[in-house]
């Protein structure tokens, strides 16, 4: 078994609100019908409250989610 960790990007125009529906509602479902071992995502969304522990340097963004899969 093997755990692949991806940092993902969005569009800079993508709000908050629109993170969820886009992982969860298009890139979740893709990954899921792959019948991976497990998928955990931690995103950048509405619902989250926990600000960065720094901030990004100048020019920069964060991640707007971490993706974590296992595979075979």
């Amino acid at each position: 078994m093997e755990k692949l960790i991806y940092l993902v990007w969005l569009d800079n125009a993508t709000s908050r609100d629109e993170v969820g529906s886009v992982m969860l509602g298009e890139v979740a479902p893709a990954l899921l019908a792959r019948d991976p071992l497990g998928l955990v995502m931690d995103l950048d969304d509405d619902g989250a409250d926990v600000p960065p522990p720094v901030p990004p340097p100048e020019g920069e963004t964060t991640p707007h989610a971490v993706v974590s899969l296992w595979v075979d």
